[in-house]
């Protein structure tokens, strides 16, 4: 099951993967699975900071486009799958699927990572108390624990489609008024981010925030769900021209180019990756049970890569190793373990789309 893509929540399972149901969305299932890829960079870093200091930002900007595309993409085809203004009960029912889905997601990954945290409390002696409370924070408030750092995606956007179905729902306000929402929520997690890193004096309210910080969600990070899945919905309603994302990525790329905080650096980050976005949902791509194979292995890829390189470091160095090595070995083996998994997995529904392709033709 892919926990990011709404398109499996209606219709029967076979139905629902025709490739007729999916012609338009090829180029984000091929660019979700390079984007996988990108995920594995972030945690295995085969680039450091010692190369061209251009290069090095470029490289950062591309790693940067990954887990927002995730959400846009998430958010996209959730909203493909409503009727606008999303608040009859059909819609809800499904917001609400999503959001379970999600959920039953978050708890089996974390039981399946929750060795690895045990074994960081040991090695760091700390007693059972304190070693419950790290992952009680980390569980429902920071999305993550020891080499685990990708679960926060999944809680993440639980907290977003809480806000969306919350605000739908109760306050039956429209799409557009959820993304202006999550706008607001934006600046509230850039600010938080840039508190986390902040030293310097500050007026007591803010400073009583930043002191709370450590023991809570640390960063604003955990907030940025709220903003790309409303923003992701909406762009299932509204079209954008290619001059307007490709204007919205060069001057995101520029911000970065031009200061290094946390507002220039989360700005960047928003107008780059929304612009990437459109365009890609833009590019339409042939017909092939190939973008559902790539659809299920960039899942398959992003949630077992950092128990690969857990397992490869562990075994090669018995330590934690970064670099080109670690980067290409784990994305190998997790692309040959995700490929065997999903041809095993899907092999019916492989061999139904295979014969739909042949009997379109």
């Amino acid at each position: 099951m892919q926990p990011d893509d709404p398109r499996e929540i209606s219709a029967a399972k076979t139905a629902s993967m025709t490739p007729e149901k999916h012609q338009r969305y090829n180029s984000i299932d091929l660019c979700k699975f390079l984007m996988a890829f990108c995920v594995v960079a972030i945690h295995t870093h085969p680039v450091d900071s010692t190369i061209n200091k251009t290069l090095f930002t470029l490289y950062s900007v591309l790693l940067d486009l990954a887990v927002p595309f995730f959400f846009l993409a998430g958010g996209f085809l959730l909203g493909k799958d409503l009727r606008y203004p999303y608040s009859d009960r059909n819609s809800l029912s499904k917001i609400r699927k999503y959001l379970m889905r999600m959920v039953k997601y978050y708890c089996i990954w974390s039981l399946i990572y929750l060795p690895l945290a045990i074994s960081s409390y040991r090695s760091k002696g700390w007693d059972i108390g304190r070693s419950i409370r790290s992952y009680i924070q980390g569980f429902f408030f920071i999305g993550e624990h020891f080499n685990s750092w990708m679960l926060w995606y999944l809680l993440s956007a639980i907290y977003a489609l809480i806000l969306i179905l919350f605000l739908l729902k109760y306050l039956r306000c429209s799409p557009e008024t959820a993304a202006k929402t999550g706008s607001v929520i934006l600046l509230v997690s850039i600010g938080l981010t840039f508190l986390s890193g902040y030293d310097g004096p500050l007026p007591g309210w803010l400073h009583f925030i930043r002191t709370r910080l450590p023991g809570t969600i640390v960063n604003g990070r955990i907030l940025l769900g709220c903003f790309y899945l409303p923003i992701g919905i909406l762009l299932s309603r509204y079209d954008v021209s290619a001059f307007v994302s490709v204007y919205a990525f060069i001057l995101g790329l520029c911000l970065r180019f031009s200061a290094d905080n946390s507002f220039s650096n989360g700005m960047s980050a928003v107008l780059c990756s929304t612009g990437f976005f459109v365009l890609v949902k833009g590019i339409k791509l042939p017909d092939s049970k190939i973008y559902f194979v790539l659809r299920k292995m960039s899942t398959v890829i992003y949630f077992i890569h950092l128990l690969v390189w857990t397992a490869y470091y562990s075994l090669k160095y018995e330590k934690i190793t970064y670099g080109v090595e670690s980067f290409l070995a784990v994305s190998l083996i997790s692309t040959i373990t995700a490929a065997v998994y999903v041809c095993c997995r899907y092999r019916k529904i492989l061999r139904k789309n295979q014969r739909s392709l042949i009997n379109s033709k």
